[in-house]
């Protein structure tokens, strides 16, 4: 499955929805999950099925006006393998995208793109339903300021903003992320109000901020200054990860996933299910249930991280020593004694426990790398623990081979 990667021109981070009388409209926190992830589909689908929609004038591309923008079609289960809905109910989304085609988009509220003026624009010219298909159009005006912009633009991995929970964190979040470059970003009261609603106590609202620093890609830290007249003054960092250089493979097909979704496909043949497209059903309860299968996305991450670790140890120890040789970081601020990552993914110095899962391991390692205080070095253990299997530098055959397991 693509990652959900989106162009998000600072127009439309920088909007608010109005109703038909100009009223702000206020929507919930999935109905912002909802809203991005239609328009990273419907931009998918359509330059798809309208290749020359984009034109390139040296390494620019602006969009071809000539052309007619075609109606898209949006399965709804790929709501579902983007996991901003759970057990197939689609009936939020549904409402959702009804409701938004009476609604109208205020765009460049803060004026970043200064030679736009703020801009009151419909979004939907047409939609229909056949149960979970989707056919919609958006109207040129808004297709204009969502496809082919040369500039005010960010790129953005939409699984940061599925992570954050709460309708303030996630509108923060995207204004924040489009001043990442530049670094800051002022915000008056009067307009962090417009952009989040009403702002909560001091406590509330640093929950926000950590939320948005530990589980996306920027990191956060901001003062309030002035009294009558108060303004938010927030300063910008994307994270810096360790990257794997490693090419992907080509995806093999799951022998033993495909048996079980065609499985699916007879039981529901034997009770008269009839398919029009059985081939294309069949892909989709391939797709569905090896999305089931697959370890978390942090989790992955996580892996992949320990791997690059363990490489950097590769020829500076004695694999044939006494001791067994493991990774470790040291941090005082957390405990005297070296601290691990066991099999349950949670960093813990075999007395206490410092994170409860993958991500939250991740995101302190991420935060120990961008503030350049990753400290990770060799540590001799006595004997062999299964609970720190992850972080030992031997293979399972080199362990067996020297009657440790």
């Amino acid at each position: 499955m693509k990652n959900p990667i989106l162009h998000i021109p600072s127009v439309i981070s920088q909007s608010c929805f109005t109703d038909v009388d100009g009223g702000v409209v206020d929507i919930k926190e999935s109905e912002i999950n909802y809203f991005y992830l239609l328009l990273f589909l419907y931009t998918e689908e359509l330059l798809k099925q309208t290749p020359n929609l984009l034109l390139k004038n040296g390494n620019r591309y602006y969009l071809n006006e000539l052309i007619p923008f075609e109606s898209v079609k949006i399965e709804l289960n790929e709501f579902q393998q983007y996991g901003v809905v759970d057990n197939h109910k689609y009936d939020g989304v549904k409402q959702f995208i009804d409701n938004l085609s009476e609604l109208f988009i205020n765009i460049n509220l803060f004026r970043k793109n200064k030679e736009k003026d703020v801009e009151c624009i419909k979004m939907i010219e047409s939609h229909c339903w056949d149960s979970t298909l989707l056919t919609i159009n958006f109207t040129k005006e808004f297709v204009k300021e969502l496809i082919g912009v040369e500039k005010f633009f960010m790129e953005v991995d939409l699984n940061n903003l599925f992570k954050l929970s709460g309708g303030k964190s996630k509108p923060l979040y995207l204004l924040l992320k489009d001043y990442s470059r530049s670094g800051n970003k002022d915000l008056s009261e009067e307009e962090l109000t417009v952009l989040i609603g009403k702002i909560p106590q001091k406590d509330r609202f640093e929950n926000i901020i950590n939320q948005i620093n530990d589980v996306t890609d920027i990191k956060i830290t901001y003062e309030v200054v002035g009294k009558k007249k108060k303004t938010y003054k927030f300063k910008i960092k994307n994270k810096v990860n360790l990257k794997s250089t490693s090419k992907k493979k080509k995806e093999e097909i799951n022998t033993d996933i495909m048996e079980k979704s065609k499985k699916k496909i007879q039981q529901m043949k034997n009770k008269g299910k009839k398919f029009d497209n059985e081939d294309g059903y069949l892909q989709t309860i391939y797709k569905n249930e090896l999305e089931k299968s697959k370890p978390s996305k942090s989790q992955t991450e996580l892996d992949e991280l320990i791997d690059r670790i363990k490489k950097q140890f590769e020829g500076k120890f004695d694999k044939n020593g006494v001791k067994i040789p493991t990774f470790c970081f040291y941090y005082s601020e957390y405990s005297n004694l070296p601290i691990f990552i066991n099999n349950e993914n949670k960093l813990t110095d075999n007395y206490d426990v410092f994170t409860s899962n993958s991500l939250e391991t991740l995101n302190q390692i991420n935060d120990w790398i961008e503030n350049d205080e990753f400290k990770c070095n060799l540590y001799w253990g006595d004997g062999y623990s299964k609970s720190l299997s992850k972080v030992c530098l031997l293979s399972e055959e080199e362990l067996r081979s020297r009657g440790m397991i």
